[in-house]
């Protein structure tokens, strides 16, 4: 099972269930027809086979998986897309 979260980690959501194990969040970026980028997010628990199915699955309805080794809060693309809005809005602060 694959969740698309733009916050919520893996093992927020399924430490309780009976096949976590199988269990990963698949991030798209928006809009997913443009930047055809999901990031695959296990948790510690994650088996590699459903890494694996997912990434393959992904691959297979041309996206581009970005496999994650780990958790990590807010995912990888939701903050490199923050700074990216921020910039092209000039909130950034000017050096």
């Amino acid at each position: 099972m694959a969740s698309s979260s733009s916050a919520l980690m893996p093992s927020v959501f399924t430490a309780d269930l009976p096949g976590r194990a199988r269990c990963l969040v698949a991030h798209p970026v928006n809009p997913p027809h443009v930047v055809p980028i999901v990031e695959l997010c296990p948790a510690d628990y994650t088996d590699p086979k459903a890494m694996d199915f997912a990434e393959a699955l992904f691959r297979q309805v041309g996206q581009v998986p970005a496999r994650l080794t780990r958790e990590i809060d807010g995912f990888i693309l939701n903050r490199l897309q923050a700074v990216l809005l921020a910039e092209s809005c000039g909130w950034l602060p000017k050096a």
